[in-house]
């Protein structure tokens, strides 16, 4: 009987929480009276906070009772270490099995030990229980042990199994329809027909391959077996292993549960796995990557799952129905303090709360009792800094909850940090936050759980940083934090100084394109010469080409030979001086024709010159092999110099005149050498009478406006020639042309 209630507090339901004696609390929710199960060093106060947090301030510690779904049971409660088996006998007593600390049980109110067992199962490893514990149809429960097979009891009495192999026992799984029992173990798979007596099956792993650590059945009456890294079908004949032709999966099976459309689901070292009969699907790759111990339905349509970080919660009825793979997670921001959960360590009791052994304590769950968290979380921004480049430009700004504060930055502070929090009592560890910042990307940020933003390098302007939060439950803030600065631009960033740089800029390119508008008609007007220039060397050419004295010799040598009635000549003379003359006019508007042109165009006048001098001329013209002769040269490089040694060195002498021309190819130039046997440029400089001289001049132009055209450098040398007593001998005249 309840004599004092010394400390007292009340939640949002109106449930009221007593301290008795400093040491236990109580509550009452209106009809009765339960005790929280933990006791406690003198409870100096109890405080329950908005969202429903009990507060225990003690006076050696202080704790907070987080959830009224979760129960928790250590050794400081009574409970055994290291649960291994859970399991609900008929009169809906509590059975733990632990992996050295022996069996207890629970009757609802205290732990209690129970020893009785030992009288049969009184080994070196007596108090050694496995997973997978069960309360079978003939309602004797059947204990996995180590090195002696199952321990049963039958409601009054503990036996061992007789008959079984020697070995450890990892899990029993019984099959109803068949009244059998099948066992896991150390030697193989033991099947137990009619609970009697025992038949071993032998099957060889490779020895890569675990043992094997789980037993359920399949729609079809199959027994389905896994391990870390084996899965196996057996149908009471022979086993069918995974991976096979029909289907590839290798990913093993610790726990295998069949839920109530009579699907499989495989939890493995990975992550979660379903078997619909057609396949193996992956569910929740991306938010459930740890491994899945263990498997219990609450009702048709939630599937609970033991993982590394506590509870599973998964939507069976979402996932039937759109396939949604919605997994909550209950953990220690739930209530849930357990960790590491046990393999199988899981019973739903007749009351359908969820009883879950972990590594540490045995953890009690009352689904109805799960609550959502409703309350927006508040949202706060605590700090702004801001830096430059240098390690001395850094400014921090206090906020405290003044929003309507703008803060003034200089150009160079464009590297800013806000820092923010939510304040949340129930996971402030599992707030999530999303912000953006008003004038510079408007969209909200990805969902994180960092507390604080950073931009780098903001250009000036004005800025409002905005920041709202999300709870557990994904209910998120109703109004966002806020904070308004300003980046004030230098003098050169000013709307001012742009515009007069962009006047600059645009008066610059003006005077920019009149330079080169300008500097493109000089080189128009440069062209134009260049183009006159060679138009007047044509017309120069075409002139110096047809000697007013050969052309009336020529024609004198046709009429004579037509007065002679000598046809034969006259139409010799007169084809030679008719390609002569066609051939000039065809090149008229070029400066270049190719060697051979130059060549035949060359021969063809010292022909006509041959004529002119009665035969009493001879000329020569010698081409090198190596000489590519389709080489394009200048116009009358050739012609010219053989013309000037006709006019000026070869007509003032009587008998035996010589010409001789020579074409040789050296290593990247080719050589013309125009040489005759007349009477010297000195003596031709006394005696000519009709040359203007200026043959050379042209000859000099067109060279320099081959360089400027084509950038190929020609050179010419003349040498005069003496005979052994000194006197002159001719001219020799050397022209050098690049031929690469």
């Amino acid at each position: 009987m309840v004599k004092s209630l010394e400390l007292h507090d009340f939640d949002n339901n109106n449930n009221a929480y007593f301290g008795l004696g400093q040491k236990k609390i109580f509550v009452f929710d209106g009809s009765e009276i339960k005790e929280y199960k933990r006791k406690f060093n003198f409870i100096n106060q109890l405080l329950v906070d908005t969202e429903d947090n009990l507060w225990i301030a003690t006076e050696t510690g202080f704790y907070k009772k987080i959830s009224s779904a979760f129960e928790n049971f250590t050794t400081e409660t009574g409970a055994n270490e290291y649960v291994w088996s859970i399991v609900e006998d008929e009169q809906q007593n509590i059975w733990f099995a632990s992996y050295g600390d022996g069996l207890s049980m629970w009757n609802g109110e205290q732990f209690k030990k129970v020893t009785d067992y030992k009288g049969v199962y009184n080994t070196m490893q007596g108090n050694y229980f496995y997973t997978g514990a069960i309360l079978a149809t003939n309602r004797h429960i059947y204990f996995p042990v180590r090195e002696n097979g199952i321990l049963q009891f039958d409601g009054s009495d503990f036996s061992l199994v007789s008959g079984f192999p020697i070995g450890s026992v990892l899990d029993v799984y019984e099959d109803s329809l068949n009244n059998s029992l099948l066992a896991a173990s150390t030697a193989g798979l033991v099947v137990l027909e009619n609970l009697k007596s025992p038949g071993l099956f032998e099957k060889k792993f490779n020895e890569s391959k675990i043992y094997i650590k789980t037993i359920a059945q399949d729609k079809f009456g199959r027994y389905w077996l896994g391990g870390e890294y084996m899965l196996n079908i057996f149908d009471g004949k022979e086993f069918i292993e995974f991976p096979n032709e029909q289907f590839d999966y290798d990913h093993g099976a610790i726990s295998i549960f069949m839920d109530h459309r009579k699907n499989m689901w495989l939890g493995t070292t990975s992550g979660l796995y379903f078997f619909n009969y057609k396949e193996f699907i992956k569910v929740a790759k991306n938010t459930l990557k740890s491994q899945v111990v263990s498997f219990i339905e609450t009702d048709t349509t939630k599937l609970i799952m033991g993982v590394s970080e506590g509870l599973a919660l998964f939507d069976l009825s979402a996932f039937y129905e759109n396939l949604d793979e919605n997994i909550e997670i209950l953990d220690e921001a739930r209530g849930f303090l357990g960790f590491d959960c046990i393999r199988n360590g899981i019973l739903k009791d007749s009351d359908n709360n969820i009883w879950v052994a972990a590594s540490d304590r045995v953890v009690k769950f009352y689904p109805d009792r799960l609550e959502r968290d409703t309350l927006n979380p508040k949202i706060y921004i605590h700090k702004m800094k801001a830096m430059g480049f240098q390690p001395e430009d850094v400014r921090t700004c206090n906020i405290f909850y003044d929003k309507d504060t703008v803060i003034a930055l200089p150009y160079y502070l464009k590297n800013v940090r806000i820092d923010f929090h939510s304040v949340h009592f129930t996971a402030s560890e599992k707030i999530k936050y999303k912000y953006k910042l008003i004038g510079y990307d408007n969209d909200w940020s990805h969902t994180s759980s960092e507390r604080f933003a950073s931009y780098t390098n903001l250009p000036p302007g004005k800025y409002s940083f905005e920041v709202i939060a999300r709870n557990i439950d994904d209910v998120w803030s109703r109004r966002p934090a806020t904070v308004s600065f300003e980046i004030v631009p230098s003098f050169w960033q000013t709307l001012t100084f742009k515009i007069s740089i962009n006047i600059l800029i645009f008066l610059l390119l003006l005077f920019l394109g009149y330079f080169i508008l300008n500097l493109r008609r000089r080189r128009m007007q440069q062209r134009e010469k260049t183009e006159k220039q060679i138009s007047e060397l044509q017309l120069k050419t075409i002139r110096s080409q047809m000697d007013p004295h050969f052309t009336f010799n020529a024609l004198n040598s046709i009429s004579t030979a037509i007065y002679k009635e000598n046809k034969e000549n006259a139409y010799r003379y007169f084809t030679k001086f008719s390609k002569l003359i066609r051939s000039s006019l065809e090149v008229s508007d070029k400066i270049s024709r190719t060697l051979e042109e130059e060549i035949d165009f060359t021969r063809n006048y010292l022909d006509l010159e041959k004529i002119r001098f009665k035969e009493n001329f001879n000329y020569l013209i010698n081409v090198d092999q190596k000489v590519d002769q389709q080489l394009t040269i200048p116009k009358m490089i050739i012609q010219n110099y053989a013309e000037n040694a006709v006019k000026h060195g070869l007509k003032h002498i009587t008998e035996d005149r010589k010409l001789n021309i020579d074409i040789k190819q050296f290593y990247d130039h080719i050589k013309i050498i125009v040489e005759d046997n007349g009477v010297g440029r000195e003596s031709a400089a006394k005696q000519k009478q009709f040359s203007t001289g200026k043959g050379l001049a042209i000859m000099n132009s067109i060279y320099d406006l081959y360089f400027k055209l084509y950038k190929i450098r020609i050179k010419q040398e003349i040498e005069d020639l003496y005979d052994e007593h000194g006197n002159p001998a001719g001219t020799r005249v050397i022209i050098s042309i690049p031929s690469e």
